[in-house]
């Protein structure tokens, strides 16, 4: 039977379709572009500003904020579209500003490289967070007008279509390269083909200042593990010029370089030997000075012929480990690019000693699923990056400062075995939560060695001789309960479901 709908009704229809599909399509674009630029800038953004290294949600709620913002207003006649390429180029600005602006605190947080408060950094903090919201208000409000022009059920495909493609894009992207200069150029390409043609004169010299201003904010010669922007320069170089290679010879040269490693342009930890032979003597004093306090667990142990790293980094605690005599070492390290930087730049090569086993792994998956059998556990320097708060519960770093971590890790010891958590405290109150949590978590309470705010905590299974007073250079503390300040809560975990936002701890391994 043939139609009988009229030409000029089939031609109506045709239209009609033809611009639902027009619609659709650029609602997939701007769903696509919103999600690529909203995990580009909680991606690339600390690695400018050292504030967002902190709050690891800042930008995300930031984002949802403007794209919330600007659905509400995707009834307005007048379309904010084409003041994006001005709005991201006042972001970008911005950030390069706070660049220089050292973070707020207070007396009851603890963060590392911060001073005293003041307002001008709580203003630093308002003004990231307002700037960055703003650049997704007129995406939003694109996105709520073609939600108004689109039957809900077809919106919701194509904008959940471009919202999937986006999130699958940038993780393809940052696995395999992640550059932050590609990556905007990248969405600074799409929103110019989002754009009236008419607008390309005004806003291309302003995304292509905005691309510049990121391509300025972090050096080129800047690594991208998954998680952070690592930054890797010699020890001692006072310019800090960053380093891609190491020399010649490294694994076999006398007194190798020491390389620092700084993730979001701030000190993580030490790549190189420990090793006193490598060292001429005038430099071999001050190795040994140095790496007393990874020693000190070791002089406690009796026995420590197999050993559980956990947060081996750079690898300086396995080579410890290794030269104090142990037979096997697991060590597990979340980063795999700390690994290969290892590989790179430690001139002992401890990660292809045969005695050495690397575990790509979370510390808290790998505690899991490990037999035990173990002679020590060590938590090495996971110092963490992220905000620490005296009045917090739950520590985010990582899912592993944890009563029931520390339960976990002390069931894996031997008979005779020791629990050692090592740690960077700027602060007593940190330093007691730590030990109070060691304590509930193994039902003893453990030696504490301080010395210049490195503590290190020792909790020994089975019978063990009373810790000296003194040793490698530290000194006992007394215990928790003796001085008057009140024991903070010890971090709890209530199940397998807790899910860590921060990101990977501060250690010198």
């Amino acid at each position: 039977m043939g139609s009988t709908a009229s030409p000029a009704q089939s031609l109506s229809q045709a239209t009609d379709l033809d611009v639902r599909r027009r619609r659709g399509l650029e609602l997939f674009c701007l769903s696509f572009v919103a999600l690529f630029l909203e995990l580009m800038v909680i991606r690339w953004e600390p690695a400018v500003v050292r504030l967002i290294a902190y709050y690891a949600n800042l930008m995300l709620i930031s984002s949802f904020l403007g794209l919330g913002v600007g659905a509400i207003v995707g009834k307005a006649r007048k379309s904010l579209f084409g003041w994006l390429p001005a709005l991201l180029l006042i972001n970008v600005i911005w950030l390069l500003v706070a660049h220089f602006v050292t973070l707020p605190t207070t007396v009851s947080e603890s963060r590392f490289y911060t001073p005293s408060p003041q307002l001008v950094r709580y203003v630093s903090l308002v003004g990231i967070f307002v700037s960055n919201a703003i650049v997704f208000v007129p995406l939003g409000q694109r996105i709520g007008s073609l939600f108004e022009a689109l039957s809900p059920l077809l919106a919701y495909s194509w904008d959940l279509g471009g919202s999937l493609a986006g999130t699958l894009c940038f993780g393809l992207f940052s696995l395999k390269y992640f550059s932050p200069t590609l990556g905007m150029g990248f969405v600074i390409f799409a929103i110019i083909l989002l754009l009236p043609r008419g607008q390309w004169l005004r806003a291309i010299p302003l995304l292509a200042l905005s691309m510049a201003g990121v391509y300025f904010s972090v050096t080129p010669r800047a690594i991208w593990s998954p998680y952070y922007c690592i930054i890797v320069t010699e020890q001692g170089d006072k310019q800090k010029a960053p380093v891609r290679e190491p020399p010649p010879g490294l694994r076999t040269m006398q007194d190798p370089p020491i390389y620092d490693v700084r993730v979001n342009h701030y000190f993580l930890q030490y790549h190189g030997t420990f090793d006193p032979s490598r060292y001429s003597p005038q430099k071999r004093a001050k190795i040994l000075t140095e790496r007393m306090q990874y020693d000190l667990p070791y002089a406690l142990a009796p026995v420590h012929r197999r050993i559980l790293m956990l947060g081996a980094g750079g690898g300086t605690d396995s080579e410890i480990a290794v030269l104090n005599g142990a037979e096997q070492v697991d060590a597990v390290e979340i980063d795999p690019m700390l690994v290969k930087l290892s590989n790179r730049f430690n001139a002992s090569g401890i990660y292809e000693n045969p005695k050495v086993h690397v575990h790509v792994d979370d510390a808290r998956a790998f505690l899991r699923r490990s037999s035990g059998g173990y002679d020590m556990v060590v938590f090495g320097f996971l110092d963490s990056q992220t905000l620490f708060s005296s009045m917090s519960n739950i520590r985010l770093d990582g899912y592993i400062y944890t009563v029931q971590s520390m339960q976990s890790a002390f069931r894996l010891l031997n008979d005779n075995g020791v629990l050692s958590l090592s740690f960077m405290a700027g602060h007593e109150w940190l330093a007691r939560k730590l030990v109070r949590m060691v304590e509930l978590a193994t039902g003893q309470m453990p030696a504490v060695y301080e010395s210049q705010g490195q503590v290190v905590i020792c909790a020994f299974r089975g019978h063990h001789a009373d810790p000296p007073p003194n040793l490698a250079g530290s000194h006992v503390q007394s215990s928790p309960q003796a001085t008057t300040c009140p024991m903070p809560l010890p971090p709890q975990t209530t199940g397998p479901f807790f899910i860590s936002l921060a990101k990977p701890s501060h250690r010198t391994t």
